[in-house]
């Protein structure tokens, strides 16, 4: 524990500072002005004091540590002094104890040496009043001196250096290292009852010190002493004082006040004895098990209510009933599953009215005459973008949100639909008489019908390219009704069009501005324009001059003007 000099303002460290979410991830913005709770409580005080005004720093390259400055003023109290800091959403709960000493024991224990010395006035000398404080009754206790030294016929001259005071007026000095050695012994060694050793490791104890009797396990064990009031240390920490486990501490489930049996919520790691000394430590820790009780025992109709939340669909579900019980289709609407099962299923798979397909007679890739197997690929293409994009959401609406486990727990809780005999008790117009009298037959001829269309459609796969090519299939045409040289001379015909566009310029009757790219003058004299899009799509004109420069063609007059941006080839 540090010890605080009183009326004096100290810079403290405090930390460690760790992350609520996993206990041991050091915190680095932790702001005493932002959180949740910032105080001291001084010795014996009724009330806090607010230290969310107070200096407070992260110290450089010591993530999780701080430095607070606390005031003169909130060092006016001699006693215990606890710090405490808390912000439920970034960090476990801080803790630190100081001890507020006067100047005089603060100065005399940590200012330089024979700076200052502890004032300490003789009352009683070998158990009896004495006054030494004047020459003339010194000689009266010399027979309490030999006990003070542990020698005998020690004089007030020899002595007085380290024991007593030379004359009236003068302090009593002590060894600076003696008071060191006092100070500064850790307290671990010196846990026996009723010590200020013990007091001072424990702090506030419910139950200072206590042995176990009997024979313990590594969940339980029975007091020597302690309340006769059942659980009157539950969740309170118990903490071993001695034996093989001293050191280790668990919260108390429970605690029954007749037999002195104490349970506790997770096993030691070293079974405690008996004979072992054990504390009882004031705190309030609820056990793993009983947070997890509290969770799942919940109930559901308090917080159904809440748009959205888990509570709401796992009541939604519990209260939608057996589907195979269900009459259909009821009043359920066009469109709807409950419509379409009572009104197709029933009427016309029932009735065996399927037209099983053969041959050319049903859809597929490239079929009937006319269709292109392009066209049907592309169209496939473009279903399977739409369905990805319509589905993408599930990759985070069945995660930790969602909670997909707890919505398979009670689909789970409410029987598998899937082994239910069909169609048993259900009655007629139920999904589960149709299904159970109806769809097995229907299926059957559904299952052969695919078999079928699956032989059909083997080679798909082989009479597709090995790849699209910017989402279309290009095809190489090697001859035209069986002609290749036709092939050809269409091919090199092809090449020689020139697509191109009117744009804003000179748009008459007569002339037009283009985006050709031909610098050369006159380079198209003498070919024909036929236009593509537009009010003059279809008609054609033939070129009498043209502009490298301005891109600018000449043409026999059309029946009207071009636009801009309508689209033409030269021939």
């Amino acid at each position: 524990m540090q010890y605080l000099k009183a009326d004096t303002g100290v810079k403290v460290v405090i930390g460690p500072v760790v992350a609520v979410g996993d206990g041991f991830t050091p915190v680095t913005t932790l702001a005493v002005s932002t959180a949740d709770e910032a105080e001291l409580i001084k010795h014996d005080a009724a009330a806090v004091t607010s230290i969310s005004g107070n200096t407070f720093a992260a110290i450089t390259s010591a993530d999780g540590y701080y430095n607070l400055t606390l005031t003169a003023a909130q060092l006016d109290t001699e006693g215990m002094l606890t710090i405490l800091i808390n912000d439920d959403s970034l960090c476990l709960p801080v803790r630190h104890d100081f001890m507020v000493v006067s100047a005089n024991v603060f100065d005399s224990l940590f200012a330089a040496a024979a700076t200052d010395y502890l004032q300490v006035d003789t009352i009683q000398v070998g158990g009896a009043t004495e006054d030494i404080a004047t020459e003339t009754k010194q000689n009266t206790a010399q027979a309490d001196l030999d006990t003070i030294t542990g020698s005998d016929g020690v004089t007030l001259a020899t002595a007085q250096g380290l024991y007593a005071p030379a004359k009236a007026g003068d302090s009593m000095s002590l060894l600076a290292a003696a008071i060191d050695a006092i100070w500064d012994e850790p307290n671990a060694g010196h846990l026996t009852a009723a010590t200020m050793g013990l007091q001072s490791a424990l702090g506030s104890a419910a139950l200072a010190d206590t042995t176990i009797t009997g024979t313990p396990t590594s969940t339980t064990f029975t007091l020597t002493a302690g309340s006769a009031v059942d659980d009157f240390y539950k969740d309170q920490l118990v903490y071993i004082l001695s034996g093989t486990g001293i050191g280790q501490v668990r919260t108390i489930l429970s605690y029954n006040g007749t037999t002195k049996l104490v349970t506790v919520d997770e096993a030691f790691t070293v079974t405690p004895a008996a004979a072992d000394r054990v504390a009882i430590i004031v705190s309030h820790v609820h056990p793993n098990s009983q947070i997890a009780d509290a969770v799942w025992e919940e109930q559901i109709g308090d917080h159904s209510g809440t748009s959205g939340s888990v509570a709401e669909s796992l009541a939604s579900a519990s209260s939608a009933g057996d589907p195979w019980g269900t009459a259909i289709p009821g009043a359920y609407g066009a469109g709807t599953a409950g419509n379409i099962l009572g009104n197709r299923l029933l009427g016309t798979v029932a009735a065996g009215t399927h037209n099983p397909q053969s041959g050319d007679n049903y859809a597929r890739l490239g079929a009937p005459a006319g269709a292109s197997v392009s066209a049907d690929v592309a169209a496939v293409k473009a279903d399977s973008a739409a369905i990805l994009v319509d589905t993408n959401e599930l990759q985070t609406d069945w995660t930790d949100g969602g909670r997909l486990d707890n919505i398979l727990d009670a689909a789970g809780a409410a029987g598998d639909p899937w082994s239910t005999a069909l169609p048993g008790a259900y009655g007629a117009g139920t999904a589960g008489k149709i299904v159970g009298d109806n769809i097995d037959a229907v299926l059957s001829n559904i299952e052969a019908d695919t078999q079928s269309i699956e032989a059909d459609t083997q080679d798909i796969q082989s009479r597709l390219p090995a790849a699209l090519i910017g989402g279309r299939m290009d095809s190489d045409v090697e001859a035209i009704n069986n002609n290749t040289a036709a092939a050809d001379n269409l091919s090199k015909s092809a090449q020689g069009v020139v697509s191109a566009t009117a744009v804003t310029g000179t748009l008459t009757t007569t002339t037009m501005t283009t985006n050709l790219t031909e610098v050369t003058d006159d380079h198209y004299i003498g070919r024909v324009i036929v236009f593509i899009t537009g009010a003059l799509a279809g008609q054609a004109t033939n070129i009498t001059d043209y502009d490298g420069g301005t891109k600018l063609l000449t043409f026999t007059a059309l029946t009207e003007a071009p636009s801009n941006s309508d689209e033409f080839v030269i021939v």
